[in-house]
């Protein structure tokens, strides 16, 4: 059996579960351009699970730097 063409994607209520946010809180960071890549298949939102953990540690690092700025 071939693997999933969509492997290594989740979809938008996937991730919000994931991070614990409502679905509407990831629509408002793709309007807003803050939020981790999309792709769009046919209209339907798909994340690639290595850029949300990409997206994630820049997050993280921004953090740092931003505590550690005096």
């Amino acid at each position: 059996m071939s693997e999933s063409i969509l492997a290594g994607y989740i979809s938008q209520d996937e991730l919000a579960a994931q991070l614990n946010k409502r679905r509407r809180t990831l629509q408002e960071w793709d309007r807003r351009h803050i939020g981790p890549p999309i792709t769009r298949v046919g209209g339907t939102p798909y994340y690639q699970v290595d850029a949300v953990r990409e997206w994630l540690q820049t997050r993280s690092a921004a953090q740092s730097e931003a505590l550690t700025v005096t």
